[in-house]
């Protein structure tokens, strides 16, 4: 959901030049969202249709200028296993605000608590969006680069 709510979220000048990806520490690879994950965010106007999870590998994060971790745990696990990409790695709330706190995961819960977190995610995307924008432009060199959420 923080992938597709983000890419709604591209200024119109970097749509050519940035990816927007999400991936997981503890999933398997090429799964559909759930049904209510895509319900949320149709009901927003996101299309989760062809969303398919991925892992997030080493090779992976490597192309990432900007690292989302939706937890606290999992920004210091990042952090520990690639101390070299230390300073792309953050927890989503923490990016801008340095608050490190969860974006709970909603699986097994019901549409509301999906809407609810897709709201959280939102809300905090719209937040941040220009210390995410400026940091793209700051890394961005002519080249196509991933954005991890």
């Amino acid at each position: 959901m923080a992938e597709a709510s983000l890419r709604d979220k591209v200024p119109r000048t970097l749509r050519e030049k940035v990816e927007i990806l999400s991936a997981g520490m503890n999933t398997f690879s090429d799964l559909a969202p759930t049904v209510e994950a895509e319900l949320a965010a149709r009901l927003k106007g996101y299309d989760l249709s062809r969303h398919r999870s991925r892992k997030a590998t080493v090779a992976l994060l490597e192309t990432c200028d900007l690292i989302l971790c939706m937890e606290p745990d999992q920004t210091e696990v990042l952090r520990y296993r690639h101390p070299a990409l230390a300073d792309r790695i953050y927890t989503f709330k923490g990016f801008k605000s340095k608050v490190e706190e969860a974006v709970p995961d909603p699986f097994q819960k019901d549409i509301y608590e999906y809407q609810r977190i897709l709201d959280m995610i939102d809300i905090e995307l719209i937040r941040m969006k220009t210390a995410i924008w400026n940091r793209v432009r700051e890394r961005f060199s002519g080249k196509k680069r991933q954005q991890g959420a």
